[in-house]
């Protein structure tokens, strides 16, 4: 639980227990200015919740302030710093969770060395978003976004449940490592 005091956000924090992680985890939730939730708005989750939270929020403000977009609830799960859950959590099952290392060789399949990025989608869809759909107004526009290991765990979703999202942003996904294997599975 000490972790979870140490990451705070501008907007609605809110803790949740997984019981798909088996750990307290925290998501900051940004709503629209002037939320009414008799509206139903587009849903946005951004991996690396703890990242850039503040420039999302002045994009998504200026671009619906434009009509560029719809102006969006945005869920953002801090996975950043938190010990080895950022790998844990973003790289896929069938790739090493250290992605600083060499390229997994073909006899090494010990469990224990690969991401959970199976775990951290069955959180996002069994406990995040019904939690959500409980307590906001939000509509059939979803997107899930993440950058660099975030970027990865967009084309493992995209892969693995392409119908969970109607939109997907991969910014700059580490696809590099194990031999491109997320490339390769994508």
């Amino acid at each position: 639980k000490k972790y979870i005091e140490n990451y705070t956000s501008d907007f609605i924090d809110h803790n949740l227990y997984s019981m798909v992680l088996e750990e307290d985890r925290k998501i900051f939730i940004r709503l629209p200015k002037g939320y009414d939730n008799k509206k139903s708005y587009p849903l946005i989750i951004k991996s690396d919740g703890n990242f850039n939270l503040s420039r999302w929020d002045e994009s998504i403000a200026e671009l619906s302030h434009k009509q560029k977009i719809e102006d969006s609830i945005l869920v953002a799960i801090p996975n950043l710093f938190w010990g080895d859950s950022r790998n844990r959590d973003l790289v896929p099952p069938y790739a090493r969770k250290d992605v600083k290392i060499e390229a997994r060789p073909l006899n090494d399949n010990s469990p224990s060395i690969f991401g959970k990025a199976d775990l951290f989608l069955a959180f996002i869809e069994t406990e995040v978003l019904p939690y959500i759909e409980a307590n906001y107004s939000i509509n059939e526009n979803r997107v899930l976004s993440g950058f660099s290991a975030g970027g990865s765990f967009v084309l493992y979703t995209i892969v693995i449940k392409p119908e969970l999202f109607s939109g997907y942003f991969a910014f700059s996904p580490a696809a590099w490592y194990d031999k491109s294997v997320v490339v390769n599975e994508f």
